[in-house]
């Protein structure tokens, strides 16, 4: 249901501000949907986005960070064990 979720998250981005806590949380869904659907590049993309442009919200950008690292790790992992 990533797919659908990613969908609905384009409604939320549409309909609401576009500094909002409920744009920057929808967008922290969206980037671990991309993950999901094994899209790392899309996934590192909206995390990067994240940390750029919601400086306002730390502990988003934090959570960001985070799963940024975790995903780059996991990529590497990957590439080594091919």
């Amino acid at each position: 249901q990533f797919e659908v979720s990613n969908a609905v998250i384009g409604k939320i981005a549409q309909l609401g501000s576009a500094s909002g806590i409920w744009n920057v949380k929808a967008l922290l869904l969206l980037a671990k949907n991309y993950y999901a659907l094994e899209d790392s590049f899309q996934a590192v993309f909206v995390l990067e986005s994240v940390i750029e442009n919601f400086d306002t919200y730390p502990n988003q950008i934090e959570e960001a960070e985070s799963l940024l690292e975790l995903y780059a790790v996991n990529e590497k992992l990957e590439t080594d064990e091919n």
